[in-house]
């Protein structure tokens, strides 16, 4: 649970952000859920955005109902509030954020309002990028370094190779990648069993099928095997303490109720 102290609320927190839409998010985030929760951890769930299917793997995962965070419906000061009232109503130990799209994509091309970057910079949390390296081995650095270069106040730590074919995609990746100094938290092999299934409107809800809330334990497990959790929770406990100044874990109300009894 976080605390509140002269710094700031202090809480471990990470984004888990894409270069794009199907990279692997949410098979990478409830893998990363599910071995925090193997840990001992108590996790809380967000999701970037108004997306109702993601946060639904989430919580299937957890076992704690995963929360939305939209700087565009919400306004910035009630999703900061939003987002440390979900702590403290879960009493939760971490909180891991999923990105919506790609890291930087949000209402326009000419700033990241409400994109997972606007929403990582308002929390002041470090980021995780997932890249899809099925299609690529040294462009891989090529592709982090962009986005970690692209706005230095995100604070991308990192990243996570997903859909990796074997041991020697593997090493050209991480040597070109270690080569630029960045590290690397996981490097996750492609499997055809683990794939989440989707329809029109992206996953299938887990409370719409027993198969989907099944599939997203087959894969959280397997997930859970090939990235460096020890490393994750270092760089989430390292997130600074928010400092804001509307920051409570609720606004003192008064309500006047009148009630007319006709006898």
């Amino acid at each position: 649970m976080g605390i509140y102290d002269a710094e700031g609320y202090k809480h471990a927190r990470v984004v888990i952000a894409g270069t794009n839409s199907g990279v692997g998010k949410t098979s990478i985030t409830i893998g990363l859920m599910h071995a925090l929760k193997a840990k001992g951890y108590r996790v809380q769930g967000f999701k970037v955005g108004p997306d109702y299917i993601d946060p639904s793997y989430h919580t299937s995962i957890t076992g704690i109902p995963s929360r939305n965070l939209d700087p565009w419906l919400m306004g910035e000061d009630n999703l900061l509030e939003s987002f440390i009232n979900a702590i403290s109503s879960s009493n939760a130990d971490v909180a891991v954020i999923e990105g919506v799209m790609g890291l930087y994509d949000g209402l326009s091309g000419m700033d990241d309002y409400a994109s997972t970057a606007h929403v990582a910079t308002l929390l002041d949390s470090p980021v995780i990028l997932v890249i899809d390296a099925s299609k690529a081995a040294r462009s891989v650095a090529a592709m982090a370094l962009g986005f970690i270069e692209f706005n230095r106040a995100v604070k991308v730590k990192g990243v996570i190779l997903n859909n990796v074919a074997g041991d020697r995609h593997a090493r050209y990746c991480m040597d070109a990648l270690e080569q630029k100094g960045i590290p690397v938290f996981g490097v996750v092999r492609r499997n055809k069993d683990t794939m989440l299934k989707e329809r029109h409107l992206g996953l299938v809800p887990t409370h719409e099928s027993r198969d989907a809330r099944d599939d997203a334990l087959t894969t959280a497990r397997y997930v859970s095997e090939y990235i460096d959790v020890d490393g994750i929770i270092a760089v989430a406990e390292g997130a600074p303490a928010l400092k804001h100044t509307s920051m409570r874990t609720s606004h003192p109300i008064t309500i006047n109720i009148t009630i007319n009894i006709n006898i």
